[in-house]
């Protein structure tokens, strides 16, 4: 007689059929919104964000990045050499 299959043997099996669902369904967003004006990288859709131009925001589950915003008038950048238009001091985080 078969024994019954824990729940670590049915997540054992149906885990990989999840993520490549999911990824699949990742993959279609990204076929779905890249035609449009889409904006890409970290400067680009800050600015967009803060002109009020994102109507789908798309991000990685994991974001490793410095962002930078003005004192003077809260405008926050990535990188830099955009901080750099900042007049006044910038703060990191």
């Amino acid at each position: 007689m078969p024994s019954q299959p824990t729940a670590k043997d049915i997540l054992d099996r149906v885990l990989p059929v999840l993520e490549r669902a999911e990824r699949r369904g990742e993959l279609e967003l990204l076929d779905r919104i890249a035609p449009r004006h889409s904006v890409w990288g970290l400067d680009p859709v800050l600015d967009a964000l803060q002109l009020g131009r994102v109507e789908v925001l798309v991000l990685p589950w994991t974001l490793e990045a410095r962002i930078r915003r003005c004192e003077n008038n809260g405008a926050v950048a990535g990188s830099l050499e955009m901080a750099q238009r900042c007049t006044g001091r910038t703060l990191e985080r």
